[in-house]
């Protein structure tokens, strides 16, 4: 697949998951180049070859419209051209994968409305647009260390499995969630009725939101650019200078009235503030996953939660930014969310769709907190008067 005329914009486009599923194929291919395989369930797969980036490890679990990564030419068979090889496939011998790439491979000639396409049949088709999967009906699930986690529905539904922020204003709790690229506010107060906020464009995955002195600040990313509206200003979505960045990894965090934004570009993190114009300066972690990043504040000591190979690191804004093994292992590489409690620094991830807290007053045990079931890319937590509450999708 290449995009017409003369594939202009084919090299770096954006690539989104067409279903929900598990990602069981993420890594780079002597031939192919950087792969992705999504497991969507019933025997269903589709692949990926060739990209210039991924933004999913295996495990993740991804929403219909999650970004999984930009169209390349990687690989020597790409023959360095740019484009997109597709597939789709069915596991016919049962061994949990649909073998791709060759004659006589577990792949299935797609038909998109009525129309069967692939095969090398020379033919030029435009803007092709595939209605088979419908939407995506993701609904956000409310638990907290005072209902001894009990996952209960909030009524929100239709949302993108893989972006989820949550803030506390005074008490009420206020949930963002992205459907069809618009970003919806909720809240405890009006029932979780889930509202246009009016900002439009976003990647599904990129999400971030703070609070400073009662005004909400919401942070997304449109074409690696990254965007910052407010409650004061009616929403309205305005450039903060910053780009380049990962579509699916934004964090926030507010120190005394200074806003400071973190990214991840090529796997390695950077931090912009609102005091420095929002210049985008490394922090020097690198090798980190693109859609994994958590932040928090502890009495003026910013600290960073990344995933590196399915582990999570800590750093620090007191220890030079140093990466450092928490001992937590196992985990989702695009679902991480950190709270404070009274100076307790509270973990939670994903481990096969189940969530984990783990916490600094426990040396990171990383413990099972019964929640089952859920995306592996979408998770957030806030602490309201000493209870912690967990979103999941």
């Amino acid at each position: 697949m290449v995009k017409e005329p003369d594939q202009q914009g084919t090299e770096g486009a954006t690539l989104v998951a067409p279903a929900s599923g598990t990602v069981n194929q993420s890594y780079y291919h002597s031939n192919a180049g950087n792969v992705i395989q999504i497991n969507h369930g019933g025997g269903w797969f589709t692949t990926y070859l060739h990209l210039q980036s991924r933004a999913v490890g295996v495990g993740a679990g991804v929403a219909q419209g999650t970004l999984i990564g930009r169209v390349g030419r990687t690989g020597p068979t790409s023959n360095n051209h740019p484009h997109l090889h597709f597939e789709l496939g069915y596991d016919s011998n049962g061994n949990g994968e649909a073998s791709w790439g060759y004659s006589g491979a577990e792949r299935v000639r797609p038909a998109f409305n009525g129309v069967t396409y692939g095969g090398g049949d020379n033919q030029t088709h435009r803007n092709v647009t595939s209605r088979n999967c419908g939407t995506s009906s993701g609904r956000v699930y409310e638990a907290s260390s005072a209902n001894g986690w009990q996952s209960l529905p909030t009524g929100i539904s239709g949302v993108s499995g893989s972006a989820l922020a949550v803030g506390n204003v005074d008490g009420t709790k206020f949930i963002y969630t992205v459907v069809d690229g618009k970003v919806y506010e909720a809240s405890s107060a009006n029932g979780w009725q889930s509202l246009p906020t009016g900002i439009s464009g976003v990647s599904g995955s990129a999400l971030a939101v703070g609070n400073v002195d009662g005004t909400k600040f919401i942070y997304t990313v449109v074409d690696g650019k990254v965007y910052e509206a407010s409650s004061a200003n009616g929403w309205q979505n305005l450039p903060t200078g910053i780009s380049g960045v990962s579509g699916s990894a934004l964090a926030t965090v507010n120190v005394n009235g200074t806003k400071f934004i973190y990214t991840v570009v090529d796997g390695k993190v950077y931090e912009a503030s609102s005091a420095n114009g929002w210049q985008n300066l490394p922090t020097g972690i690198s090798g980190v996953s693109g859609s994994a990043l958590a932040t928090v504040n502890v009495d003026g000591t910013k600290f960073i939660y990344t995933v590196v190979d399915g582990k999570v690191y800590e750093a620090s804004s007191a220890n030079g930014w140093q990466n450092l093994p928490t001992g937590i292992s196992g985990v989702s590489g695009s679902a991480l969310a950190v709270g404070n409690v009274n100076g307790t620094k509270f973990i939670y991830t994903v481990v096969d769709g189940k969530v984990y807290e783990a916490s600094s007053a426990n040396g990171w045990q990383n413990l099972p907190t019964g929640i089952s079931g859920v995306s592996g890319s979408a998770l957030a937590t806030v602490n309201v008067n000493g209870t912690k509450f967990i979103y999941t999708v």
